[in-house]
């Protein structure tokens, strides 16, 4: 987990090339080629003014090779941090930064397109800006990516994922003191006891509600398939979630993540592919996200091809598959999905957060409040991610949730009576994994709601009062 409220201006002698980020109070993180063939002593960062910071050094860390293009950059004064308040939970690639040397700091979004093969890096579908060499790029309130611009001369834009360098990043910020934000607890044991339990006939679906991160469970997934699989043959897979993906791009982009040799031209030929290389190997292990978004159609292709290689695999193949609404819709709802059907008795939702969760996540903010303290802020907020992570922002525990965050739970409702009605309840109706009253279950995959003694309920009254007081109005 990576955060920054620090973003600045890289600036070669009075030109302006890019974007730098802090990870750590004093180091910085950019794209290397804005620093190839420059002269170190006139390249210096400066914020919204226009206030130089000085002294940089250049690092030639030894795993800087295998950073796919990642920069370090010490700088040796202290900085002031900027508030970075306005990065909201989003589908879309948030980037943070600056567009040219005069704007202030903005934001602008971007969509996922396609990997490139030889660096692993994703390209996207948006205008080039300058200052997008080097910015963060933001998920769900976390930096994910660094943006690298046209970097190769060929109009396409590229994202670097920061999981592609996770060990580079543990090893830099290891030599400061400073550890990156470790899996909490109750993910620890889910991720554990359902490993324990995979069976390699029936896929492991886990079922994640909006604004639940899942990078720690994924990276929890891989280390403990990395015990027993060889690096090559743990494939992670994430279809492309543009709903009109030719099914040739859509199958193509799987063939890369499969480190397939051949393109695809359909999902015959992936499904072929990926058979001969079962066939080839001791066993795979799978782990899919995001299978619930994209083109429906090629989704059901994909499903039935799983179920094929499982069924087909003699105990060589283990799934784990972890998505939302859409995905709990195929498991519960639609027949055709016939990969997914005999899934239902195993799905397994993320575990809500508990105390221990909130006294390991504090410690990583740097707070030092008590056991008290943390568990009026798991009351008032009701569990609820986004509001947890506000509060472990703040200095001190306010006696309110931020009121703007929780109307924006509630702006797509407005003038919705059903959702009306329920916010007049605090106890909604019995949990169903697909209940029947659609807003329910809208309410529910978007985390507004949570399951108690195997009903619905709002996460907090708070939420309710606030959801209540906005559709009134």
């Amino acid at each position: 987990m990576i955060e920054t409220e620090a973003i600045y201006r890289v600036f070669y002698k009075d030109d302006f090339i890019g974007t730098a980020f802090a990870i750590s109070p004093d180091c910085f993180l950019t794209c290397k080629h804005l620093f190839e063939n420059k002269d170190k002593k006139d390249i210096f960062l400066r914020g919204s003014g226009e206030k130089k910071i000085r002294d940089i050094e250049w690092q030639e860390h030894s795993k800087l090779d295998c950073a796919f293009g990642i920069a370090s950059v010490e700088v040796k004064e202290s900085l002031v941090i900027e508030n970075n308040d306005c990065i909201n939970t989003t589908e879309t690639f948030k980037f943070r930064g600056y567009m040219d040397s005069s704007n202030p700091l903005a934001n602008w979004d971007d969509k996922y397109s396609t990997h490139n093969t030889m660096q692993g890096w994703v390209a996207i579908q948006g205008t080039y800006a300058k200052g997008m060499s080097g910015s963060p790029v933001f998920l769900d309130d976390q930096v994910v990516a660094i943006g690298i611009g046209d970097h190769f001369g060929n109009s396409q834009k590229y994202i670097i994922p920061l999981n592609a360098v996770w060990n580079w990043l543990e090893h830099l910020l290891g030599e400061q003191g400073i550890q990156l934000i470790k899996p909490i607890q109750s993910e620890q044991i889910f991720v554990d006891d359902l490993y324990l339990n995979l069976r390699s006939e029936v896929p492991q679906v886990i079922f994640k509600q909006k604004g639940r991160s899942i990078r720690q469970i994924k990276n929890l997934f891989i280390g403990k398939a990395q015990q027993d699989f060889e690096p090559k043959n743990i494939l992670i897979l994430y279809p492309p979630s543009n709903e009109n993906c030719l099914e040739k791009d859509y199958f193509q982009q799987l063939a890369r993540q499969c480190d397939l040799k051949e393109p695809c031209e359909n999902s015959n030929h992936w499904y072929s592919q990926l058979s001969t290389r079962l066939e080839q190997e001791d066993k795979l292990f799978l782990l899919i996200t995001d299978c619930e978004k994209g083109n429906h159609q090629l989704g059901q292709q994909l499903a039935k091809h799983l179920r094929q290689l499982q069924d087909n695999s003699h105990s060589k193949l283990e799934i784990v598959i972890i998505g939302g609404e859409r995905l709990a819709k195929q498991v519960f709802f639609n027949g055709g999905m016939s990969f997914l059907n005999n899934a239902c008795a195993g799905a397994k939702y993320l575990p809500e957060l508990q105390l221990q969760d909130l006294i390991e996540l504090s410690q990583n903010y740097g707070k030092s409040w008590n056991s008290h303290q943390l568990q009026k802020i798991l009351n008032m907020t009701g569990g609820h991610p986004a509001l947890i992570y506000d509060l472990l922002k703040q200095n001190n525990i306010p006696n309110k949730l931020n009121r703007d965050i929780v109307q924006r739970f509630f702006i797509h409702y407005h003038d919705n009576q059903q959702v009306k009605y329920w916010l007049r309840q605090e106890k909604i109706i019995e949990f169903e994994d697909w209940s029947m009253d659609e807003w329910v279950r809208d309410l529910y995959w978007n985390n507004l709601l949570v399951r108690k003694n195997d009903w619905f309920y709002w996460r907090c009254n708070e939420i309710r009062e606030i959801g209540l007081r906005m559709l009134k109005g």
